[in-house]
């Protein structure tokens, strides 16, 4: 499926030192609700890879609803 695919590509350019890259995928699987996409690029950001730094991007915590469908908040609650 594609929010696999996306943490996929987005290991690999990780992997090739194509940081900026990577965030790309990661976005694009976060916006489609993929954990491991959220945790990347949180990842990146904290850590300024590819990007500016950005510690606020890279606290993003990741609410889960009682469904069991996970959704990307940039809430501080």
């Amino acid at each position: 499926n594609d929010s696999t695919k996306f943490v996929l590509q987005g290991k690999i350019s990780k992997k090739e030192n194509k940081d900026t890259e990577a965030k790309q995928f990661f976005e694009k699987g976060m916006k489609i609700n993929n954990p491991e996409s959220m945790y990347e690029y949180a990842k990146i950001m904290f850590l300024g890879q590819g990007a500016k730094k950005d510690d606020k991007q890279g606290y993003m915590p990741i609410n889960i609803n009682d469904g069991g469908t996970t959704t990307f908040s940039n809430d501080e609650h």
